[in-house]
């Protein structure tokens, strides 16, 4: 699910079935840390997507919050948004002009 404020940009993820234990919650964000008592079908993997999600959101001044409740774990994402000026802070000045000096 994803939903704008006028100040954020909100994504949830949210995965039923499935709740990660309290005591894994802290350290669900550290690299290669897994939580092996859920992996049912032994797909293995390496740790590193939770954590690498964390920093992307974070360079963009955004955070990561995890909730668990009975059979459901939510993640959301929660970015800066601007609607009205994101396109100009991304890419500063026209994106659209051309420079006609590197032509010349």
């Amino acid at each position: 699910m994803v939903y704008p404020t006028d100040s954020s940009l909100f994504i949830k993820v949210i995965n039923t079935g499935i709740q990660i234990p309290a005591e894994e919650m802290p350290r669900i964000f550290e690299k290669f840390h897994r939580v092996v008592a859920l992996d049912r079908y032994h797909q293995g993997g390496t740790g590193l997507g939770l954590p690498l999600v964390k920093k992307a959101v974070e360079t963009l001044g955004g955070q990561v919050t995890l909730e668990c409740q009975r059979n459901s774990t939510c993640f959301q994402i929660e970015l800066p948004w601007d609607p009205f000026h994101s396109l100009e802070k991304a890419l500063p000045g026209d994106p659209l002009a051309l420079d006609r000096s590197s032509s010349q």
